[in-house]
């Protein structure tokens, strides 16, 4: 049974982890677990490697897909098909709010010690706006 809007953009803004899925020509798709942010109007961003295979592919693809899902309370995902609408530098702002986001207190603030002192390297973030969706609850 699909997911009611509601459900469905409060599974996809929430904390889960989800998996990013990019088309790559002549083999299967990249589908790989990443940190993501929801802004208030709907638009996810990701924060990666400038040089990276996701960012190389993201650029040719112009397109993604996000996959959140969840088994409590429920046994539901939300599917979203991403256009990417913008990509620019990363600042430390958005890795940190990134890393926060998505560890825990005393783990992020050592991530983002890390990240400053060189440990990734040049990041970029991606803007993404979904254009169509898929979702179910499964129990």
């Amino acid at each position: 049974m699909a997911l009611d809007t509601d459900v469905r953009d409060r599974l996809f803004a929430s904390g889960a982890i989800p998996i990013l899925a990019i088309e790559r020509p002549g083999r299967a798709p990249v589908a790989v677990p990443i940190w993501h942010a929801v802004e208030p109007d709907g638009t996810a961003w990701i924060v990666t490697p400038r040089d990276s295979l996701k960012a190389r592919l993201l650029r040719e693809a112009g397109r993604c897909a996000l996959v959140v899902d969840e088994v409590e309370p429920e046994v539901r995902y939300a599917s979203a098909e991403c256009d990417v609408v913008a990509e620019r530098p990363a600042t430390r702002e958005d890795a940190a709010r990134m890393a926060r986001r998505n560890l825990p207190p005393e783990a992020a603030e050592a991530y983002i010690a890390w990240a400053e002192g060189g440990g990734i390297g040049p990041e970029v973030v991606f803007v993404l706006r979904p254009v169509a969706w898929l979702s179910a609850q499964m129990g």
